[in-house]
C-alpha cells in the first residue's frame, strides 16, 4: 500500500465489514493501523437488507448508490476536516 503501481504515495480509503470477521479482515485492520496513508471508510454494516443482493454481503443498485454517499461523506471528513478559527489578538486602536 505504501506505494502504487504509479510509483507515488496516494491515500487510500478502506472499509471494513464488522459482519465478516476473518484472519484476512483482521490482516487488513492491522495493515491499516500501522500505515499513514489509508484512511477510514464508512460503515457498511450499517445499509439494511434492502440494499444487498441475495447474498447478503454485496449490495444491489441502490446500496452501491448508498455506499457511495457514505465514501463521499467519510471522505471530505477525512480531506477538508472543519476550520477550527485561531485566536486572534485584539487589534490596536491607536495609530
Amino acid at each position: 500500500m505504501e506505494t502504487t503501481r504509479f510509483g507515488r504515495e496516494w491515500p487510500w480509503v478502506l472499509t471494513l465489514a464488522a459482519s465478516l470477521v476473518s484472519t484476512c479482515l483482521c490482516a487488513a485492520d492491522a495493515l491499516v493501523l500501522g500505515s499513514p496513508l489509508p484512511y477510514d471508510g464508512p460503515q457498511t454494516d450499517d445499509l439494511r437488507p434492502e440494499f444487498r443482493r441475495s447474498d447478503k454481503d454485496h449490495f444491489n443498485e441502490e446500496g452501491v448508490r448508498r455506499l457511495g454517499i457514505l465514501f463521499a461523506r467519510q471522505i471530505s471528513r477525512a480531506f477538508f476536516p472543519p476550520a477550527i478559527p485561531t485566536p486572534q489578538p485584539p487589534l490596536d486602536a491607536t495609530p
